[in-house]
């Protein structure tokens, strides 16, 4: 049984994880890519976090230190030209 819910809960990390990544490809960045403006995840926690308390919870998690991003203001512009 113990099993069984672990298994869910990881199919359900990778689809959240599949669509903050589909959101973000929209924008041009990319999930722990090279280029200055995509972002780097150190919380896998993130993406149901996004999900679930949208801006709020991605400024939150940034503060918390969950993910950074070297040049927030180019990946700002991204996203705004592009979702």
């Amino acid at each position: 049984m113990r099993l069984t819910r672990l298994l869910a809960l990881n199919e359900i990390m990778k689809s959240e994880k599949k669509i903050i990544g589909a959101l973000l490809k929209k924008a041009g960045i990319a999930i722990d890519g090279g280029n200055s403006y995509d972002i780097q995840i150190h919380n896998e926690d993130l993406y149901r976090r996004v999900l679930q308390q949208g801006s709020l919870g991605l400024g939150e998690s940034y503060m918390e230190g969950w993910w950074d991003c070297e040049s927030l203001e180019i990946g700002r512009a991204s996203c705004r030209e592009r979702v």
